[in-house]
């Protein structure tokens, strides 16, 4: 959905999704249709996760305990539902699509509609690690949206803050936190770009830059993952 492969490891997911929201979330400062659908997927998705409560399980007991599940999904109950011939009928097309799209098992619902027996369906919530703090990033944006949401807000709000974070997911793990001490997120966040571009050319060892022409010694054996993961907590 975020043009993300599920075959990144959990360590990648926020990274390249923030890559992926500068790259191809806006236009002249428009949101491109990409954005608008990833917020509508996490929109629908906190909904469904609202419904599977604390056992992160979607029940349905039958026709009437659907109500709820069908109207977040996009459809609406026909007459009938309880019967064979029962379908589902579609009332919100953009929610429609993203039931279908995002691989809910809608054939499986209608079908114990028609049954008269329970559905269920797990929807466990996914953690995923962050680079810092999630607090760290929330307050950065202008939008409102994220200052009172959580690090995904942020990231999918303002194109800034998520170019930013990709920016320093990309040094290593010593340099990024030298930079988060001082000067600090906030006053990096205009500078996001350039730090996208030459970041990776910084190097802090022990308080002080590494200058051009000094040798640091090479970190063998260790992946983009494995370098930040010591200093992400979750989201």
């Amino acid at each position: 959905m975020a043009g993300i492969s599920q075959k990144v490891s959990e360590d990648d997911v926020l990274a390249l999704l923030a890559r992926n929201v500068y790259l191809r979330g806006y236009q002249q400062n428009t949101p491109t249709e990409f954005l608008i659908l990833i917020d509508r997927y996490v929109n629908q998705a906190r909904e469904l996760q609202v419904l599977a409560g604390t056992s992160s399980t979607i029940r349905v007991a039958g026709c009437d305990d659907a109500g709820t599940l069908v109207q977040i999904l996009g459809y609406r109950l026909r007459e009938g539902c309880g019967q064979k011939n029962f379908t589902l009928e579609t009332a919100n097309p953009e929610r429609a699509f993203l039931t279908i799209d995002s691989g809910f098992p809608l054939v499986e619902l209608e079908e114990s509609l028609q049954k008269g027996i329970p559905f269920t369906y797990p929807y466990p919530a996914s953690r995923v690690p962050v680079l810092f703090h999630e607090s760290d990033w929330i307050g950065l944006s202008q939008s409102a949206k994220s200052r009172s949401g959580s690090l995904l807000d942020a990231l999918l709000s303002d194109a800034s803050v998520a170019r930013l974070y990709w920016a320093l997911a990309k040094t290593d793990d010593e340099t990024a936190l030298a930079l988060r001490n001082a000067p600090g997120l906030r006053k990096l966040l205009p500078f996001g770009s350039i730090l996208d571009f030459y970041g990776s050319q910084i190097c802090v060892r022990s308080g002080r830059v590494i200058v051009p022409g000094e040798r640091v010694l090479p970190r063998i054996g260790r992946s983009w993952s494995a370098r930040v993961q010591r200093r992400r907590g979750s989201s």
